[in-house]
């Protein structure tokens, strides 16, 4: 199975805001045009609607705790690991693009997302962070130290458009992306923007602190799906092994980010299975038992979820549940009825 190496991405329509200025430093934004003269713009492609510009006294604002995404995709052959890891594609490509870097002025942290996995022992596969969500903080902290409030809020609606639009051309086009060639394409980029070189190196090194990792991490997560979800490459499907370490990681996030909100989609059937003479399998206890919700309950009793339900500050999306390829007859009907006892809306 081949993951495709593309995200498919719906971007909103972008204006700019041009504001005159008169008073000038080396790090505000200037272009040309074509009659010659400069001009002095800021592009705000993030916000929804018109932003209102602060003025040079107005409150100071700080980045907000990380935006959390966790994805889990079911890597066995009872589902179809290439359909669902497309179920999450236009998720994964807003989180690497547009929601990247986040916003103070909208009330977003940037993204932090972590991808966990099914299969034959669930605890023992690996875990992928894609961004290294700690630059975007540094970013604009360096940005704040460096500017007034009101070009502290212009800068960063401009980065934030330069960073989503390099990221979104390296995703569709699948390019791997080293230091030295994200070093040159932001120096190239930032060059309209500003004269001075040490102002566009040190923007530059940000940039790409932020994209060769997620793209190193995306390239590699891509290959080890590749690998892992080979024929006979995973043998029984540990779905509750999988959540508990979903678990674990949630409780730690709540601790560390506590005015964060976390988003777990789950990209798999769903249908555990740890061999013909395992106890804990679903399809046996689910076809004969006459209280479904019941069920749900004791395993999640079993399995120590308690703590893995749906709040004000965690989402559950079971999307890819009962998703089965071999799924026949009553089955996939009462699995899915399972997961939405076991996940209940909030």
């Amino acid at each position: 199975m081949s993951v495709p190496a593309y995200i498919i991405i719906h971007m909103m329509r972008r204006e700019k805001n041009k504001v005159a200025i008169v008073l000038l430093g080396e790090d505000f934004p200037k272009e040309s045009n074509r009659k010659g003269r400069v001009r002095f713009a800021v592009t705000a492609a993030l916000a929804v609607g018109s932003l209102l510009l602060t003025s040079c006294s107005g409150t100071s604002v700080a980045l907000p705790d990380p935006d959390i995404k966790i994805y889990l995709l079911d890597l066995t052959g009872s589902g179809d690991v290439k359909n669902q890891f497309r179920l999450i594609q236009e998720d994964l490509g807003q989180d690497m693009t547009s929601e990247s870097l986040g916003s103070p002025y909208e009330m977003n942290g940037p993204s932090l997302t972590k991808f966990y996995f099914v299969g034959t022992n669930s605890r023992a596969l690996r875990e992928f962070s894609l961004q290294d969500q700690q630059v975007a903080y540094d970013l604009f902290q360096y940005v704040d130290e460096k500017n007034n409030n009101t070009r502290t809020k212009k800068f960063w609606l401009l980065l934030s458009e330069k960073y989503q639009n390099y990221m979104i051309q390296k995703l569709e086009d699948a390019e791997s992306v080293t230091k030295e060639q994200c070093l040159d394409d932001f120096n190239e980029i930032f060059l309209p923007t500003w004269s001075s070189v040490r102002v566009r190196e040190a923007y530059s090194s940000f940039m790409c602190r932020m994209a060769v990792y997620s793209m190193s991490s995306y390239e590699e997560l891509q290959q080890y799906i590749d690998a892992q979800s080979k024929p006979k490459e995973q043998r029984a499907s540990d779905v509750f092994g999988a959540l508990s370490k979903i678990e674990s990681q949630v409780e730690k996030f709540q601790q560390k980010f506590i005015g964060s909100k976390i988003k777990v989609t789950l990209a798999t059937d769903g249908d555990h299975n740890l061999g013909s003479n395992s106890p804990s399998n679903l399809r046996a206890k689910i076809q004969s038992s006459s209280d479904i919700c019941a069920l749900a309950e004791e395993y999640r009793k079993e399995f120590e979820l308690s703590s893995l339900k749906e709040n004000e500050k965690l989402e559950i999306d079971i999307r890819g549940i009962s998703a089965l390829t071999k799924g026949t007859g009553e089955y996939p009907r009462k699995l899915e009825s399972f997961w939405n006892c076991f996940f209940p809306n909030k």
